[in-house]
């Protein structure tokens, strides 16, 4: 189930040459899968060779298993780029939940935010970013580069939990990532690390003379500024000035409507 789309394949065999794209969309209604699986704010399922590009998803996202902001599921040599959630998620059931991508397999995420707060009881593999990050043991593809959470995690009582991931497998790999000071007690698990595959990693706090300003624990990048960080390692980031998005680093540009389409839960 999608905001957009809930199931997108490219099925050429030219693989790289021939990818499938989804770009430049927005979602502001509220998702309610029931008890479907594969829930995402853009797409509920992504693969092979398949772009998310500058997607952004506003609204309430409630489904039972696999469950995320932008996407839901991604397989096989996707990308997820340039893109945000800023919508609440709330999950029904046990399990793998993230405000990015819940469940990314083999598949690049870089220049994406979370802020959307994460509502939950139980909760197999949950992260602000990524819940359950895999990576085959033949693929090169897999891996979070340059992304922040800045979305509370509440009632997470499972065994792998963090600001930015649940559980790297096989090789994933977090890079120049950040999460404000008090979404999570933690980044991630260092259960869900076994292969140390994790560096460049801090929280951020607001300037109290800014609130668009947003200050590293520790210096990224030659700054301790979060958005000339993430400006410094790619990606066109820019100031929140209207407020979608907390007021944090935003890759989405203009207003959004004060209202959420079919608000009632």
């Amino acid at each position: 189930i999608g905001g957009i789309i809930s199931f997108v394949e490219q099925l050429s065999s030219n693989e790289f040459g021939n990818r499938v794209y989804v770009e430049d969309c927005r979602n502001n209604g509220l998702i309610n899968a029931g008890s479907y699986a594969f829930t995402g704010g853009v797409a509920g399922y992504t693969k092979n060779y398949t772009t998310v590009e500058r997607c952004f998803n506003f609204a309430t996202i409630i489904g039972k298993e696999v469950v995320s902001g932008v996407v839901g599921y991604a397989q096989n040599y996707c990308v997820i780029i340039n893109s945000g959630n800023s919508g609440l998620i709330k999950p029904t059931g046990i399990s793998t939940i993230a405000g990015v991508c819940a469940s990314p397999r083999d598949t690049k995420i870089i220049n994406c935010y979370n802020t959307g707060n994460i509502e939950m009881n139980y909760g197999e593999y949950i992260g602000g970013i990524a819940g359950n990050a895999y990576r085959d043991s033949d693929s090169d593809f897999g891996e979070i580069t340059n992304c922040y959470n800045g979305g509370t995690i509440t009632g997470a009582n499972g065994a792998f939990t963090g600001s930015i991931f649940g559980i790297l497998w096989n090789g994933y790999t977090v890079t120049n990532a950040y999460y404000k000071e008090g979404t999570h007690f933690r980044a991630y698990d260092p259960e869900g690390d076994p292969n140390n595959n994790v560096s460049n990693v801090t929280t951020f706090s607001q300037d109290p003379n800014d609130q668009m300003s947003w200050i590293l624990d520790e210096e990224m990048m030659g700054t301790t500024d979060l958005m000339e960080a993430l400006n410094a390692k790619g990606g066109t980031w820019q100031k929140d000035i209207y407020g979608n998005n907390k007021y944090m680093p935003t890759m989405f540009v203009g207003s959004v409507p004060s209202f959420e389409a079919f608000p009632s839960i």
